[in-house]
């Protein structure tokens, strides 16, 4: 089969990833089933944009110490060595790619060059249980759905996920159904959490024995700009802070809006656009039974309102509020009786309504870093754009 250009099948992958963690569901990409298949080949392509020129055989000569046993297997060419100084250990590590940022899109991105061959260590300055305990999306598109199934995530995703071939807007009081499935071709979306999609890429990395950094704090990127860029961060020890560094040849950052990763480039080299949209989104998550099959996007006038689900048994509706408004001016009752209002009758009479188990206001908010690429550092996800669920 003949084999796309390494630009066509970084540039693809890159953009995928880099819309995962967004807020919205991610565009549709082009197919990139045809990517690092040569994953044995020296010179095999990296997820994402980065290009690995000379592979574990190049890097081989600059591995000059053996690995440490540390109680778990380490990936294929991961090196530690120990430095003691005055003040801290400092611990170095040799890898191919350093991912900043655990969420989805730094997880996916390690699941798909695990997958390639390739190393890559991921460094998370939140504990693990922090970061599935964030409520995010809940509707994957079509690309999604098949990139899980590439990365080899997805069997609990099809077992539980809930899929849509369509979904319904609300106009001037009346529904009408968009037949997505039709319209696309055959492509549906299907009903599942973004916090689960984490949670199967989390277990399939701890599964493989693969290094996961967490509570790692102040990390800094440097020498992006060189042949050898560094990750540095500090971890608690038996003997207080300590301080690591990883060395390696590319570095992803995954690390979102406020990471580190973006912030690091030069001021100089990055332009940035954003526009401030003047409301936000009061989410409210509840165990009640969804109050349609599919989503309710509706257009009232008084205002945005979203009927979603995260399952048979649990729903996630929205209502579109000023910025001014506080979570706590928002009692469950108020609540219920403002998504009525804003509801066609049919709709209205359906409506199950409970106790919040979750409630939130979302500022929107769309963002585009460029580039994306600065040297040897690659921006991903949040840290790259967002795009809000309003479009």
């Amino acid at each position: 089969m003949p084999a796309r250009s390494a630009a066509s099948v970084a540039l693809s992958r890159w953009r995928w990833v880099s819309k995962l963690s967004s807020t919205a569901m991610p565009l549709a990409m082009p197919s990139i089933r045809s990517a690092l298949a040569m994953g044995k080949v020296p010179q095999a392509l990296s997820i994402l944009g980065v290009t690995i020129a000379r592979s574990s055989h190049k890097l081989a000569s600059h591995r000059a110490k053996p690995a440490v046993t540390t109680g778990h297997r380490m990936p294929r060419g991961l090196r530690l060595q120990h430095i003691t100084n005055q003040r801290s250990t400092e611990t170095n590590m040799r890898v191919q790619v350093a991912i900043v940022g655990g969420g989805p899109a730094g997880h996916l991105l390690g699941q798909l060059l695990f997958k390639a061959g390739i190393d890559a260590v991921i460094i998370e300055r939140q504990s693990r249980d922090y970061v599935l305990g964030r409520i995010r999306a809940g509707v994957l598109e079509q690309v999604c759905i098949d990139l899980m199934d590439e990365a080899g995530v997805g069997q609990r995703m099809h077992a539980e996920g809930l899929v849509h071939g369509g979904f319904d807007m609300l106009f001037k009081g009346e529904r009408h159904r968009i037949d997505m499935n039709h319209l696309t071709g055959g492509k549906n979306v299907m009903v599942y959490g973004q916090t689960e999609v984490t949670r199967d890429l989390m277990d399939a990395r701890q599964a493989a024995g693969l290094t996961t950094i967490y509570e790692a704090s102040n990390v800094t990127v440097h020498d992006f700009d060189t042949a050898r860029p560094r990750v540095r961060y500090e971890k608690d020890g038996p003997n207080g802070k300590e301080v690591h560094e990883i060395e390696c040849d590319f570095i992803a950052g995954c690390d979102g809006f406020h990471g580190v990763c973006r912030a690091s480039a030069p001021r100089s080299a990055i332009r940035e656009y954003e526009k401030i949209y003047p409301f936000g989104w009061l989410g409210i998550l509840s165990d009640t039974p969804p109050v349609h099959e599919e989503l309710i996007y509706a257009n009232s006038p008084r205002g945005f309102a979203l009927c979603s689900q995260r399952s048979a048994t649990r729903s996630r509706y929205y209502l579109q509020v000023p910025l001014t408004d506080k979570v706590e001016d928002w009692s469950d009752e108020a609540f219920w009786q403002e998504l009525r209002l804003r509801l066609d009758p049919n709709a209205r009479a359906r409506l199950v309504t409970g106790p919040s188990i979750e409630k939130s206001i979302a500022p929107l908010r769309s963002f585009v870093a460029e580039p994306m690429r600065f040297g040897r550092l690659f921006l991903a996800g949040d840290a790259a754009h967002i795009v809000p669920p309003t479009g």
